[in-house]
C-alpha cells in the first residue's frame, strides 16, 4: 500500500505517514504507541510551520516588492533599432539584484 502522505518532521526523528486505511506516527522510522508523546511531534510541526510561515511572507514580501519595481522600471525600458535592449544603469543595477535575490533562493525548497 503506498503513501498518500510522508512527512518527516525534526529532521527525521518524527514521521507521519497517511495511507489510505489510516494515518500513524512513527519515531526514529518505528511505530509509535506512547500516547504521552506526541506532543513533543505536535512541537516539533509547529515550530517547522511557524518557520514555514515566516518563508513565505519574506517570500511574498519581496514578490510584492519586486513587483512594485518592476512596474516603475518597465515603461523606461528602450528597445534599440535591431529590438535588443538598452538598460539605464539603475535598471541594470536592479536586475544585478535580482541575479542576488535568485541566488539566495536558489536553495530553498518549496514547501
Amino acid at each position: 500500500m503506498t503513501d498518500l502522505l510522508r512527512i518527516d518532521i525534526d529532521g527525521g526523528k518524527y514521521t507521519l505517514v497517511q495511507k489510505t486505511d489510516g494515518a500513524k506516527m512513527l519515531r526514529y522510522g518505528e511505530p509509535w504507541l506512547n500516547v504521552l508523546s506526541p506532543a513533543n511531534a505536535i512541537l516539533a510541526m509547529g515550530y517547522e510551520l511557524e518557520e514555514l510561515r515566516k518563508l513565505k511572507e519574506a517570500v511574498d514580501g519581496f514578490a510584492g516588492m519586486v513587483a512594485a519595481r518592476i512596474a516603475e522600471v518597465k515603461p523606461q525600458i528602450v528597445l534599440g533599432d535591431d529590438d535588443s535592449i538598452h538598460l539605464t544603469a539603475e535598471q541594470q543595477g536592479f536586475v544585478r539584484g535580482l541575479q542576488v535575490a535568485a541566488q539566495l533562493f536558489d536553495g530553498v525548497k518549496a514547501p
